[in-house]
């Protein structure tokens, strides 16, 4: 699995739980593919898109009522999704708590290299005696 699919997986979750909080529903597989292409440029074919959403109603990540007929022009499972399991909440809260961890870890070190130099300009050695060397002025 690529970090496309994955990306596209997760997606997916999103969409089904957000739209299932603004208005508890049912969802063809055909609408999660348009608010798919609606979120993202790159979207995977529809035969993969549906092969994927059946993926995810097997791992118990989705939640499917039914599954459609099968129609000989369009040969691929489609589910009507009721919503996110809680093992796919998890997995979305999982997602956004690693990606909220990344930016805290990207952006504080910059914040702190920033103040390390607002401090080092502020920091003055009080007599012309060696000094153990300290963060501020880095001496």
């Amino acid at each position: 699995m690529g970090f496309n699919n994955f990306s596209d997986e997760l997606a997916v979750l999103e969409i089904v739980r957000s739209s299932n909080f603004v208005r508890p529903g049912k969802l063809t597989s055909g609408q999660i593919y348009l608010a798919l292409i609606r979120l993202q440029s790159d979207v995977p074919a529809a035969g993969d898109f549906m092969a994927m959403i059946d993926e995810l109603v097997k791992e118990g990540l989705l939640v499917s009522a039914a599954v459609l007929e099968h129609d000989i022009s369009f040969p691929y499972v489609q589910h009507i999704v009721l919503g996110v399991t809680e093992t796919g909440a998890a997995v979305l809260e999982d997602r956004s708590f690693q990606a909220d961890l990344f930016y805290m870890c990207s952006t504080v070190p910059f914040q702190l290299q920033r103040q390390e130099r607002t401090d080092s300009r502020n920091c003055q050695s009080r007599t012309d005696e060696p000094h153990l060397p300290c963060s501020l002025c880095r001496a």
